[in-house]
Parts: structure tokens; C-alpha cells; sequence
């Protein structure tokens, strides 16, 4: 961890810093996936230890993933605020995961353009992130993530809904 802090505040993400289609109009394009795991309720309905079973489980099985293997599996509980804070500027961590760091965390690749928090709001958020607007590019990078996970890790799933999410908004395939 320490490893990744030492740094982190002269690293930014390509997508920041780099120029992209109509990069004149728009900074960047994220998108995102969410993922539940079936053996669990949802993190608002997860006792602790569900918590601290899914974040050391999923945190393990990212590792494995070719996307993250070289990048940092980020326990947000060790964190300073000030370090949450830095994470939520950019763009890394959404406010949910800075203000409940107990069994939360987060998996960047080295670039910091695909990310994933854990316990959000639902076990798993996907996200990748490309400079300047690239829909089409920013979604082919979450789709292949969300691809690599597969391997790794079965989402809740339903033949009639979709993917099952905590949220009725998210529910399905976007």
C-alpha cells in the first residue's frame, strides 16, 4: 500500500492526461458494470464478516485477472483520510466507499484506467476510463474487464432481469 501512496500524488491517470477523441470538449468518458455475487445479500443488508469475506475473496481473485496483475489492491480501512480523499478527486472511489471504509476496497489497474470498488453499493463496480469522449472505446474496456472477471468470479444473474443489482436502476444489462 505504502508502495502505491508513495506516488500517488504525481501519478495521474492517462485518461487525465491524455489527449483523446474531442478532447477539446470532453476530459474523459467512464463507464461502468455492476456485479453481485449470488452467495450474498447485497453490502447494506452484509454483516461484517460477509463484508470482510467478500473484500479478502474478490481482492484475491482480481489479482489473478491479466488487468490487474501488475496494478493495487487498495484496503480502504488502512487508509488516512486524506488518502480516501485523494482517491475520491480522482474519480477512483465514489463518496459511499471514502465514508465507510470498514471492509471496502479497491483494485486499480497500473494505468488507473479500469477500477474496481468493492462493498459499494453493491459487491462489485466496474469502471474503466479513457481520455476524451470514447463511448464506444470506454464500454469495449469495461466489457473486457467484466469478461476477465467471469473467469474468476459468478455474478448474480437472473434469465428474466438480468444482472441483479441493490439498486432497481441498475438493474439488468444497462
Amino acid at each position: 500500500m505504502s508502495d502505491f501512496f508513495a506516488d500517488f500524488a504525481a501519478r495521474n491517470p492517462s485518461w487525465l492526461t491524455e489527449a483523446g477523441p474531442f478532447s477539446d470538449v470532453a476530459l474523459s468518458t467512464r463507464a461502468r458494470l455492476v456485479r453481485n455475487l449470488p452467495e450474498f445479500p447485497f453490502p447494506h443488508h452484509a454483516s461484517d464478516v460477509e463484508l470482510e469475506t467478500i473484500l479478502a475473496d474478490v481482492s484475491r481473485r482480481l489479482g489473478r485477472l491479466p488487468t490487474f496483475s501488475d496494478g493495487w489492491d487498495v484496503g480502504f480501512a488502512g487508509l488516512e483520510p486524506v488518502q480516501r480523499r485523494a482517491l475520491q478527486e480522482k474519480l477512483l472511489a465514489s463518496f459511499r466507499l471514502v465514508s465507510r471504509p470498514t471492509s471496502r476496497g479497491l483494485v486499480l489497474s497500473r494505468d488507473l484506467c479500469r477500477a474496481v470498488m468493492i462493498n459499494e453499493e453493491d459487491h462489485l463496480r466496474l469502471h474503466a476510463f479513457r481520455p476524451g469522449f470514447d463511448p464506444q472505446g470506454t464500454l469495449a474496456s469495461v466489457m473486457a474487464l467484466d469478461d476477465e472477471l467471469e473467469q474468476e468470479v459468478e455474478s448474480a444473474f437472473s434469465p428474466d432481469l438480468g444482472y441483479l443489482t441493490a439498486s432497481p436502476t441498475n438493474l439488468g444489462t444497462g
